[in-house]
């Protein structure tokens, strides 16, 4: 996913992007996904809002993501070969 569809916030690509993959295709829910970052880093303050806020940023730029994918289709039909 391109770094642009998600910016201004104060967490990494990476980390936000762990979340939304927990939220979106492991269906985990929002404490369980705030337990795991914070088992792995106790100085890390993520609550839901942030959760929440990185979902709803995700619907609203769906479309973008969608559109950015659909044109690296084109280029690469034989990745999977």
């Amino acid at each position: 996913m391109p770094e642009f569809l998600i910016p201004f916030y104060q967490y990494s690509f990476e980390l936000i992007f762990f979340c939304l993959y927990n939220l979106y295709v492991l269906k985990e829910s929002y404490a369980k996904i705030i337990k795991a970052i914070g088992d792995k880093n106790p100085k890390c303050h993520l609550n839901s809002m942030n959760l929440h806020r990185f979902k709803s940023r995700m619907k609203m730029v769906s479309p973008a993501v969608k559109l950015f994918f659909a044109k690296y289709d084109e280029f690469y039909t034989d990745m999977d070969s």
